[in-house]
């Protein structure tokens, strides 16, 4: 893609650095805009009762790959890798979870943190409560689930149609339309592995066997799941 912005001289700007600083000037913004809030819910002395969460529902790729300033169309770790930040009720203390979850896993935690688990639908549910029996954030989970990408379904009629999942530290990206699959290792920066041994055979075996299971979804799953936005 290609970004063009205009000078007040109507000189367009060619800096790469210029539009990413942009970039980071509307994140420190909404950083501000965020503070307010906090600040005034602790002006109201109901801070510590409060649940929030902040996410995105996308990152941005910023030239990786020669992918310039959108998303959408490729599956790197700078347009699936986003921000999730949650504080709860009380809660004083701090860290990172470093288990791979999806935004399908906020709803039942709220859910759950609400005392409202009993109220949510029957059947299966993709998203998994992030929360253990102490009410706070899991940070060991011997059980990471498979976690599913997409890029958006406005590619395919270019003929464009990635899927891939996350499974621990590797992503497997396919090219519906090639039939390539790439594994990459995103503890190390995305990187790509070229050679495969036996054990990174069985890892891809394994997760292509999650794409295989996607083709098997029953009938009223599937419109579960394209009632909430999830299927085309």
């Amino acid at each position: 893609g290609e970004a063009w912005l205009k000078k007040s001289n109507l000189e367009f700007v060619t800096d790469k650095a210029y539009y990413i600083s942009q970039y980071d000037a509307e994140i420190f913004f909404m950083d501000s805009q965020l503070g307010k809030i906090i600040e005034y819910l602790k002006w109201m002395g109901s801070y510590e009762n409060w649940v929030i969460v902040l996410l995105s529902d996308h990152g941005e790729s910023l030239g990786e790959d020669n992918y310039f300033f959108d998303h959408g169309y490729k599956l790197a770790e700078g347009s699936i890798k986003i921000p999730l930040i949650i504080k709860l009720p009380q809660e004083r203390r701090r860290g990172v979870v470093d288990v791979p979850v999806s935004i399908c896993d906020v709803y039942p935690t709220i859910m759950s943190l609400s005392g409202l688990h009993s109220r949510m639908p029957k059947g299966n549910l993709y998203g998994k409560n992030m929360l253990d029996e102490n009410k706070l954030l899991q940070k060991v989970s011997s059980s990471v689930k498979t976690i599913m990408l997409e890029n958006d379904p406005a590619h395919e009629a270019e003929n464009i149609k990635l899927i891939g999942c996350i499974w621990k530290s590797y992503k497997l990206t396919y090219d519906m339309t090639t039939n390539e699959k790439v594994l990459y290792d995103i503890s190390k920066k995305e990187t790509k592995l070229e050679n495969h041994d036996a054990d990174k055979q069985r890892i891809i075996d394994r997760m292509i066997n999650f794409f295989d299971k996607l083709n098997n979804i029953s009938i009223a799953d599937k419109q579960e799941l394209r009632s909430l936005g999830y299927l085309q």
